[in-house]
């Protein structure tokens, strides 16, 4: 139990600086507004979350 805490925790980390990353990459390159940006940067999120959950299944 413990360890998938940690898996989670892991998930969620990684996916949020994937995210935030490239969305930000997204947002200076293609000039978006601050609402445009936090739009994509939850999208890539939600996006990443769902990516890592299928490659690393709990077990």
């Amino acid at each position: 139990m413990k360890m998938q805490k940690w898996r989670e925790f892991f998930i969620t980390l990684i996916s949020a600086a994937v995210s935030a990353n490239v969305g930000t990459y997204l947002a200076r390159t293609f000039e978006l507004s601050w609402y445009m940006h936090g739009l994509v940067v939850t999208v890539l999120f939600l996006l990443c979350y769902g990516a890592a959950q299928k490659i690393a299944p709990s077990s």
